[in-house]
């Protein structure tokens, strides 16, 4: 029975080492963790330094992640901008060539119904013209009748001779 006796108290004195062991374990583990304030200190002073130090280090986070999306969505926007430029340029292009042909089809159109459209009334020149060759006719035929009836007054000597008995 001694056997056992002395087991138990070794078993006994183990358990003791081992509790002491895991408290001391404890305790400085727990001690390491909290900050624990000495008289001199003020726990108030202690809670706002720690506040600070998160806060100041939860701006520096949000800052670098605002920045980096900021660049991201700066080459995004970039991207974009291109593209709409470029389709904005396209339906510049299409639209002022569609304007051209509609404005040269507009003139052209314009111009064939004014041809259609276009007699030149020159009834008053022709008039002019018949009035004055009418003129013209009759001067000779006037002079062509005073030519025919002078004729007829000459004598039908043919040699250019006058006669001295006439006279």
């Amino acid at each position: 029975m001694r056997d056992k006796l002395k087991i138990f108290q070794i078993r006994l004195a183990f358990k003791r080492i081992l509790i002491v062991v895991g408290a001391l374990f404890l305790s400085i583990s727990i001690g390491s963790g909290v900050k624990s304030a000495f008289a001199g200190q003020d726990i108030n002073s202690l809670l706002t330094n720690w506040f600070n130090s998160k806060k100041t280090e939860s701006i520096n986070q949000i800052d670098k992640a605002i920045t980096n999306e900021k660049e991201l969505l700066m080459v995004e926007l970039k991207k974009g901008l291109q593209a709409e430029i470029q389709h904005a340029e396209d339906e510049l292009a299409q639209f002022t060539q569609d304007e051209i042909e509609l404005r040269v089809e507009g003139l052209r159109s314009y111009a064939d119904e004014l041809l259609m459209n276009m007699s030149f009334d020159n009834s008053d020149e022709q008039a002019e013209i018949s009035a004055t060759l009418n003129a013209i006719y009759e001067q000779a035929l006037k002079q062509m009748n005073e030519l025919a009836t002078t004729a007829d007054k000459e004598p039908n000597d043919t040699t250019g001779v006058e006669d001295e008995n006439e006279n």
